[in-house]
């Protein structure tokens, strides 16, 4: 049988020991000299930490896509009772036996600032999560830190709001 009459060799089955380094030095490799001892083999270092954790999986992502899409109905389904807010505030009074509440000209703005605060929020959370994600990093917390953010600036906002009105401080200090 000669050379002609092999079949065609696949993978590298029918290279000889010089075409098999040569190969290997082609791509990047090393090859060992069977003249010179290996190496002695350095200790290494358990990994633990950082280098330990795997990249986010499924789960993260899902965590973050959830938290994003309840952020962002939150802030949709929010915005007209905060627009109106006199209207929801006035229907709250009543329903809690404060009495009446009556629209000031801060009223509208505290409204205003609430949705726009929220919105603003929401939209750094998502170009934030969307990055971390793109990079392979966790980012569940994110919209969970922000969702927590927007929604200590609402009830700020509210608290100036009732702490100037007579009718609420009443109530609250005859309470």
């Amino acid at each position: 049988m000669t050379s002609d009459d092999r079949p065609i060799p696949q993978y590298g089955e029918y290279a000889s020991d010089s075409e098999r380094e040569s190969a290997i030095v082609r791509s990047g490799g090393t090859v060992a000299n069977p003249d010179v001892s290996p190496p002695a083999p350095q200790p290494t270092m358990p990994v633990s930490g950082p280098v330990a954790r795997s990249t986010p999986g499924v789960i993260d992502r899902l965590a973050t896509i959830f938290l994003l899409a309840f952020g962002l109905i939150y802030t949709i389904g929010g915005a007209s009772s905060y627009l109106d807010l006199g209207t929801s505030l006035e229907r709250m009074f009543v329903e809690l036996g404060v009495g009446h509440y009556h629209a000031t000209s801060m009223t509208s703005i505290i409204g205003v600032a609430i949705v726009a605060s929220e919105a603003v929020l929401w939209l750094i959370a998502t170009v934030w999560s969307y990055v971390r994600l793109g990079r392979g990093k966790r980012a569940w917390w994110v919209p969970a830190v922000f969702g927590l953010a927007s929604f200590i600036v609402s009830i700020a906002l509210l608290g100036v709001l009732l702490a100037a009105d007579p009718v609420f401080l009443g109530f609250v200090t005859s309470a």
